[in-house]
C-alpha cells in the first residue's frame, strides 16, 4: 500500500499485490485483505504514522510477521512495545555501511603500503 503510484507499479513488477492508499487508515488495510498477510513491512518515515499502521496490523492480522523501518533509533523501543517482530533502524544501517567501507579502505590502504 503506497500513496505513490510509481511505488505501487514497482511492487507489482516484483510480483507483489499492491494498491494505492493510505495505510494509516484501517479501512484501507481491510480492503487490502490484510488479515491474510503472512508478513508486513512498514517503511513510512514518520514514526507516529508507522505506529498507527502497526496498531492496525496487530489488530487485523495479529499472526503477521511485522518488520518496521525506524528512521531514528530513539523510536525502536516504541515499535517493539507496539508489537513489531523486527525493527531495522536507518541509523544502524548507515553505521554498518560506514564501518564496512572504512574497513575495506583500511585493508586496501594497508595492502598498498606493504
Amino acid at each position: 500500500i503506497d500513496l505513490n503510484r510509481n511505488g505501487v507499479r514497482q511492487a507489482e513488477g516484483l510480483g507483489f499485490h499492491a494498491q494505492i492508499g493510505d495505510a494509516t487508515q484501517g479501512d484501507v488495510l481491510l480492503h487490502a485483505h490484510l488479515e491474510h498477510a503472512q508478513a508486513v513491512v512498514i517503511t513510512i518515515p514518520d514514526h507516529r504514522s508507522a505506529l498507527t499502521i502497526l496498531a492496525h496490523v496487530r489488530h487485523i492480522a495479529p499472526h503477521a510477521h511485522v518488520v518496521v523501518r525506524s528512521r531514528n533509533q530513539i523510536h525502536s523501543n516504541a515499535f517493539e512495545r507496539a508489537g513489531a517482530t523486527m525493527v531495522i533502524g536507518d541509523e544502524e544501517g548507515v553505521g554498518d555501511r560506514l564501518a564496512s567501507h572504512l574497513s575495506s579502505w583500511i585493508q586496501t590502504s594497508d595492502e598498498t603500503e606493504a
